[in-house]
């Protein structure tokens, strides 16, 4: 039972590992340019304006990749 819990535990770093390199690729391929990267409204920090900005940004670079454009 408690090997469960170890593989659980493994899983979850996993994932979070993942997760922090996607995040400094991304990083990397966009950086902090003082404009959001959907709407281009002035930002003093990150790189969206807003929640919604970032869920627009997110799926139309995900349907680039589907179409082969990225």
């Amino acid at each position: 039972m408690s090997a469960d819990y170890f593989d659980d535990a493994s899983d979850m770093e996993e994932l979070h590992r993942n997760l922090a390199i996607k995040n400094i690729r991304d990083q990397k391929k966009n950086p902090f340019s003082g404009h959001c990267l959907y709407c281009n409204d002035t930002i003093p920090e990150g790189r969206f304006c807003s929640q919604e900005c970032r869920k627009d940004w997110e799926m139309e670079e995900n349907l680039k990749k589907i179409k082969g454009l990225r």
